[in-house]
């Protein structure tokens, strides 16, 4: 038994030294992700906006995919920088533009957490319409049935600095594909 625990051991040690590690200085700079915001478009038409159901239990997705051949280290929500990350670019019918953004909370603790994607991977974000998570807000129309047509893309950023340089966290700004989504009142 001992003449085949110290080969395998050898083999385990050489393996550990040979086989290269994936560290958080292989961690791939910005851009290679890509953002998108899930919100298709409902009934017959293939040209239709993409429509938003407002109520009090609406949402969208925005979905971040690692696009590069390496590693992604990806700051997430629920700190101070993550929370920061995401805002939305609204264009509405008359030209004007609004950055919704999160608005800004107290953290007790602001521990930071990140994502680590793989090449090809992806994370999936929930996006509450309602409340005021948001500012200055998404689009609300006021009565039932009313609807409001905007167009919209997600930018996601986040700036390099000595701890993100330290961690290997992904940095850079990328912006999804302005699309028209239609802001519908469905009720509440």
């Amino acid at each position: 038994m001992k003449r085949f625990l110290i080969p395998l051991a050898c083999a385990v040690v050489l393996a550990a030294v040979i086989v290269p590690r994936r560290s958080r200085a292989d961690a791939a700079p910005g851009p290679g992700i890509t953002i998108a915001i899930a919100a298709p478009a409902f009934g017959p038409g293939d040209d239709r906006p993409r429509e938003i159901p407002v109520n009090s239990k609406s949402h969208f997705h925005v979905v971040i995919t690692n696009v590069s051949d390496k590693i992604q280290r990806v700051e997430m929500e629920g700190s101070s920088d993550g929370d920061e990350a995401l805002s939305f670019e609204i264009t509405d019918e008359n030209g004007k533009k609004t950055i919704v953004h999160r608005a800004m909370m107290e953290y007790g603790k602001n521990m930071l957490h990140w994502w680590v994607l793989q090449p090809g991977e992806c994370v999936v974000t929930d996006v509450d319409v309602m409340g005021n998570e948001w500012q200055p807000g998404f689009p609300h129309p006021d009565h039932y049935g009313a609807s409001e047509t905007v167009t919209m893309s997600a930018i996601f950023e986040f700036k390099t600095g000595a701890y993100a340089e330290k961690e290997g966290l992904w940095t850079g700004r990328v912006t999804s594909k302005p699309e028209k989504y239609t802001f519908w009142n469905n009720g509440d």
